[in-house]
């Protein structure tokens, strides 16, 4: 059952976007507080996009069967 859960909801990839959104905020707030350009959401839309393109060219870059092309 929670293998189920886990492939339906992709937690996987979820939590990579998590931790993504996290790391790409920490670097958005210090940049924020120091005046810089490219600020919190900026930053959070960059490292979010970078990781779901990953998992895309990962995701593509195998056949069903998990082993690489």
């Amino acid at each position: 059952m929670d293998a189920i859960v886990v492939e339906v909801l992709r937690l996987d990839l979820l939590g990579k976007l998590a931790l993504a959104t996290f790391l790409g905020g920490v670097i958005g707030w210090e940049r924020e507080a120091s005046g810089k350009a490219a600020g919190l959401r900026t930053n959070i839309l960059i490292c979010v996009g970078a990781a779901l393109l990953t998992e895309l060219s990962i995701h593509f870059s195998t056949i069903p069967d998990g082993v690489p092309r």
